[in-house]
C-alpha cells in the first residue's frame, strides 16, 4: 500500500528514510492516495539534526501519501548570508518550479533553523523572479500567477518548536544543542564554561548591526513573503531552547499580518521532541489541521 519515499535531500548529509524509524504509536493515514493529487511536503531540519532525525518526519508524511523533500541546512546558514544564499539557491536549482506546478505545497519547519531557511528560500525565489531590488511590501499586489510557485502553491505550514527571539541566549542554546548532539559534553563544568564563551561570542556577533538586521530581515521576510495559508504551531511549556513565549510572540506577529494560525502547546516535551514523546497526539494534531483546509492547489 505504501510506496517508497520519493523525495530528495539538499544539505550536508544524505537522508536515509526507513519505515522502522517511525514509532508504531504514530498515527498515519492516506491524505491523498492518488499520486496525481499528492501534495509535496518540504521538511526542514533543525540545527545539528542527523539524517535519521528528519527521516521519521519524512516517513510519516510518506505513509500519509505525501511526497517529501527534506533538507538539513548547514549551521552556517544562520551566521553567514553568503552560505544562506548558496544553500537556498542550491535547493531552488535542484527543485525547479516545474516540480511544484499543479501541486499543493506543505511546509514542515523544525526549530528556528527551519523557519530561517524557509524565509531564505522565499526571499531567493522572489529575487530570482523579480530581481534583487524587489519590494517585499508590495509583492502581494502582484498577480497571483507572478508569485513564485513556492509561495503561490503553499496551502499549509507546520512549525515545530520555533521561532526564537533574536538573542545571544537563544543562539547559544541552539548551537550548544547542535554541538552536543555530535560531541556530548564530558561534564557540567565544561558545559558551563563553553556556554559562557559561546554566549559572549554571540553577544559580540549580535552587537554588529549588520548581523542583527540580517536576522531581523529574514524573520520579517517570512511574514511578508509567505502566503497567508493556515499555520499550525507545535511547541511545549518545557522547551528551554525556544521557550513558549518566543513562539507566541511570533504567532501574534502572524495574526497581526492576517494569517490563519492554530497552535498546540504540549506539556513536558523538550525542544523538537514532541513527536518523539507524544507521537499519537502530534500526529492527530497535524491530521486534524490538514482535514480543516483544502490541500488541492488553489
Amino acid at each position: 500500500m505504501w510506496k517508497g519515499l520519493r523525495g530528495n535531500v539538499v544539505g550536508l548529509r544524505p537522508l536515509r528514510c526507513l519505515f522502522s524509524t517511525l514509532k508504531p504509536s504514530a498515527i498515519t493515514r492516506p491524505i491523498f492516495p492518488k499520486a496525481v493529487d499528492r501534495p509535496i511536503c518540504i521538511v526542514v531540519g533543525w540545527l545539528g539534526a542527523h539524517s535519521h532525525h528528519v527521516a521519521k518526519y519524512a516517513d510519516w508524511w510518506n505513509r500519509c501519501g505525501v511526497e517529501t523533500i527534506s533538507v538539513i541546512p548547514s549551521p552556517l546558514t544562520v551566521l553567514s548570508e553568503r552560505v544562506a544564499q548558496k544553500e537556498a539557491n542550491t535547493f531552488l536549482a535542484k527543485n525547479p518550479d516545474s516540480r511544484f506546478e499543479n501541486r499543493s505545497i506543505v511546509y514542515h519547519l523544525l526549530s528556528g533553523n527551519g523557519v530561517h531557511f524557509a524565509a531564505a528560500l522565499l526571499r531567493n525565489a522572489y529575487q530570482q523572479k523579480f530581481g534583487t531590488a524587489f519590494a517585499m511590501e508590495k509583492h502581494h499586489e502582484n498577480d497571483n500567477s507572478d508569485v513564485p510557485v513556492l509561495c503561490r502553491n503553499a496551502v499549509a505550514c507546520i512549525v515545530d518548536s520555533a521561532p526564537p527571539k533574536i538573542s545571544a541566549e537563544r543562539f547559544t542554546g541552539g548551537f550548544l544543542g547542535a554541538l552536543n548532539s555530535r560531541i556530548p559534553f564530558v561534564s557540567d563544568r565544561k558545559d558551563s564554561i563553553l556556554r559562557k564563551a559561546v554566549t559572549r561570542a554571540f553577544e559580540k556577533y549580535l552587537e554588529t548591526s549588520e548581523h542583527r538586521s540580517r536576522l531581523v530581515n529574514l524573520r520579517n521576510a517570512y511574514i511578508k513573503l509567505q502566503k497567508r495559508c493556515p499555520h499550525l504551531f507545535l511547541y511545549s511549556d518545557a522547551d528551554t531552547v525556544i521557550p513558549p513565549a518566543d513562539v507566541e510572540e511570533f504567532i501574534r506577529d502572524l495574526e497581526d499580518a492576517k494569517f490563519d494560525v492554530r497552535k498546540k502547546m504540549f506539556v513536558g516535551s523538550e525542544h523538537v521532541a514532541h513527536f518523539k514523546v507524544f507521537p499519537e497526539e502530534y500526529s492527530k494534531e497535524i491530521l486534524t489541521f490538514l482535514d480543516s483546509i483544502p490541500l488541492r492547489k488553489p
